[in-house]
């Protein structure tokens, strides 16, 4: 029902308090939920729900640099470097995550694809690493 076009924001914002993961789940999924209620719903105590905010393309870049720092499941650490909304920081940080599937995600981010081809043209830069690389170009305003 929340994925319904015509669905109403105060429906949805509503379902996001409802006591059940599935429908929080479900109402964090939904588009026009208000980025207020995505925040929220980010530290919610279900790994389903954050999952779903980590997806989200409306999660402001702010709450998944966020989610990133304090999350310790791998699929939503997974689904935050697939968004086009995290922050380019973030994404270098998720480089060097101990699960390779987040490190690879992050790397193929289209956020991160301009300098990812950039490191890879670049002869003067073959002796940094990619995450030096991305941190050194991202200080200078990338």
């Amino acid at each position: 029902m929340t994925q319904q076009p015509n669905t109403s924001n105060i429906f949805i914002n509503r379902l996001a308090r409802d006591p059940a993961w599935s429908v929080r789940a479900s109402a964090a999924r939904n588009i026009k939920i208000s980025t207020g209620v995505l925040n929220k719903l980010a530290r919610d105590e279900d790994q389903a729900v954050r999952f779903y905010v980590a997806n989200n393309p409306r999660t402001p870049g702010e709450t998944l640099a966020k989610m990133a720092k304090v999350e310790h499941r791998d699929g939503v650490r997974l689904e935050i470097t697939r968004n086009i909304s995290t922050p380019i920081k973030t994404l270098i940080k998720l480089l060097d995550d101990p699960y390779i599937e987040v490190r690879i995600s992050a790397g193929n981010n289209p956020v991160l694809q301009p300098a990812m081809q950039l490191y890879k043209t670049e002869e003067g830069y073959a002796g940094l690493s990619l995450a030096e690389f991305l941190e050194m170009i991202t200080s200078k305003g990338f």
